[in-house]
């Protein structure tokens, strides 16, 4: 099924007396690029979770962003920083072997008082479990909700961005329709003004064996048919690939350079105006069609 590559998913679970709330959001890009927003102290967690961000997704700049809050009924326990205790206690004894008066003594009431010692609720590391699970696999299994919402999103935006390529192709379907219907015509006009031409360069009758050769030569010069040919080639190379489960964005992506470089010689070779501005609008189709195709994954 066809994603886009822009979207948004979300997810709320309870962990160790915490909400944890993940926000993905998406948007169009090269490669899968994933930029991460974790409360400090979780780089292994933002390990894991590209790891399992890779399996889901292929291309697309998404933005996770992870918030924890304690819930209102939680239990409140406070907790000592036990690395800043020893460090003060270390500065204390530091502080003391220096002095040269009388010894100084940390009281319970200083310790506690000092700015930052006491929290209420310490966040939980990535490996505390609850209930047999850890904290971790209560994240990763919330990114998954949060992901199968981002892909829900991207799936229906494909959809969408499928109705629209398939519109496209049929524009373009029908402009080289256009194109083959007028080949007789441009081919004998092509042919009548070789001939004036070489009139005007003689006054003897025309050599029909040299305007023959003057003819193929000339023409085989003007000659689309075989940008005609590769045209129908691409638009059912496309159609065809519209149909794979793989993600298939910079395929058509590549497609469309294709039909854009073979319009252009359209244009270039026909030196007839109606075919001219076939081509012309063409290439503006195929312009449309690029930016659709650059919203797939």
């Amino acid at each position: 099924m066809l994603q886009s590559m822009t979207g948004f998913g979300s997810d709320v679970a309870v962990s160790h007396g915490f909400n944890l709330s993940w926000q993905l959001k998406s948007v169009n890009h090269r490669f899968l690029d994933l930029a991460f927003r974790l409360p400090e102290g979780y780089g292994e967690l933002e390990i894991l979770a590209t790891k399992k961000l890779k399996t889901i997704f292929k291309r697309g700049r998404i933005e996770c962003t992870l918030s924890l809050t304690s819930q209102p009924d939680a239990q409140k326990e406070l907790q000592i920083d036990s690395q800043m205790l020893n460090s003060l206690l270390c500065l204390e004894e530091e502080i003391n072997s220096q002095a040269q008066g009388e010894r100084a003594i940390l009281s319970v009431a200083n310790i506690i008082s000092w700015p930052g010692m006491v929290a209420k609720q310490v966040r939980p590391q990535v490996d505390d479990l609850d209930g047999g699970k850890s904290f971790s696999q209560a994240a990763i299994e919330s990114l998954e909700s949060a992901a199968a919402c981002l892909t829900e999103m991207r799936q229906g935006e494909g959809r969408g961005l499928e109705e629209v390529v398939r519109s496209l192709l049929e524009q373009l379907n029908s402009l080289v329709g256009r194109v083959e219907k007028s080949l007789p015509r441009v081919q004998s006009a092509q042919e009548e003004r070789l001939k004036g031409k070489l009139l005007e360069l003689t006054d003897t009758a025309i050599d029909e064996a040299r305007l023959a050769q003057e003819q193929i030569y000339y023409l085989n010069k003007l000659d689309v048919s075989e940008e005609l040919d590769r045209l129908k080639i691409h638009l059912n190379e496309i159609v065809a690939v519209l149909d794979h489960d793989e993600p298939i964005g910079r395929r058509l992506d590549f497609l469309c350079q294709e039909l854009n470089r073979e319009a252009n010689t359209l244009c270039s070779k026909a030196q007839d105006g109606e075919i001219t501005q076939i081509g012309i609008d063409m290439k503006v189709v195929v312009e449309k069609l690029r930016e659709q195709v650059q919203n797939l994954e």
